[in-house]
């Protein structure tokens, strides 16, 4: 039967010195899918708590759902790819979940099945006088249901970062979107209650990650950056062009773009520097020694130079 079926393959698995996630997650979803179809599915609307579950959690639960079963309908979780539904309204997600309602069902069920094991676990050490600490997580992937389903809450031409410090000279660039603070204050900050609602379900204390990125954020413009050195503070206080004037600096050029002189390509390329030259840099003629150079505009960013290494 399946628990025999699921207590063997569990001890195989058990037997290996490094775990095949993605095979034990396939097996997982694979078994689950089959617990449901054989013995749930028909009993389901019959289920008064499971009913009372999706009731409850309807706001997050049907984004969540119809992400998922479109991710696997079109194998990647890269929603700028899909074909369709790419972008998608309030309206079309509760569309579609009507639409598709029976299909929804088995994720609904496997979240209700999650809710219920961590809640039962979290009231267990409750009664025992265990507290159960969880790191909030403030940093959301670029691929997920949040970005897909509340775009508008988040700075998606951004990634966030931090800073260069002594042990991370050139910065850090996590990947991940930046939060649109005007936006959330727009309705009370609903998104964030939601989130921070569902998770004292089930823990006794939160802590934030990067707290500091509720006050601030550092910015590294996606399109173009790869370091997070190039990156900027959000909100801050611009400097002025006449700023940097009065202090001497009249050459902004210097300050804001790649600084290229000819014995630095040199230093680099050694006897392919002309090569080098004629694919990559275009001359500005300033010195006739010793050049100034541009990169060509198929190379005048961090992300176009990381995917044309990547082909080398």
């Amino acid at each position: 039967d399946i628990f025999n079926e699921i207590q063997s393959t569990k001890w195989n698995y058990e037997q290996k010195s490094v775990l095949d996630y993605p095979t034990v997650y396939q097996y997982k979803i694979k078994t689950l899918r089959r617990i449901y179809e054989d013995l749930v599915k028909n009993k389901l609307n019959d289920n008064l708590e499971f009913s009372r579950f999706v009731d409850q959690e309807l706001e997050w639960l049907r984004p969540y759902a119809l992400f998922s079963l479109l991710r696997e309908r079109y194998g990647t979780s890269d929603f700028h790819t899909w074909p369709k539904y790419s972008s998608i309204t309030r309206r079309e997600i509760n569309s579609q979940c009507a639409k598709h309602e029976e299909e929804l069902k088995f994720i609904y069920w496997v979240q209700f099945i999650c809710h219920k094991q961590l809640k039962e676990a979290s009231s267990y050490c409750t009664e025992h006088g265990v507290c159960l600490h969880c790191d909030f997580p403030l940093c959301i992937n670029y691929n997920s249901v949040e970005t897909w389903a509340w775009p508008n809450y988040f700075r998606l031409k951004m990634s966030a970062g931090a800073p260069p410090d002594v042990n991370f000279p050139n910065g850090q660039n996590w990947g991940a979107p930046t939060y649109d603070w005007e936006e959330m204050e727009e309705d009370n900050f609903h998104w964030l209650e939601l989130r921070l609602r569902r998770l004292s379900d089930f823990f006794h204390v939160l802590s934030i990650d990067h707290v500091l990125e509720f006050f601030r954020s550092w910015e590294i413009p996606r399109d173009s950056c790869v370091r997070g050195i190039l990156g900027h503070f959000s909100p801050c206080n611009p400097i002025d062009k006449s700023d940097l004037e009065s202090r001497g600096l009249f050459d902004i050029d210097r300050y804001i773009q790649p600084y290229i002189r000819y014995h630095l390509i040199q230093q680099q390329f050694g006897q392919d520097t002309e090569r080098f030259i004629e694919q990559f840099f275009t001359q500005r003629n300033i010195d006739k020694r010793d050049d100034y150079f541009a990169f060509k505009p198929e190379y005048n960013t961090e992300i176009k130079i990381e995917k044309q290494l990547i082909k080398l």
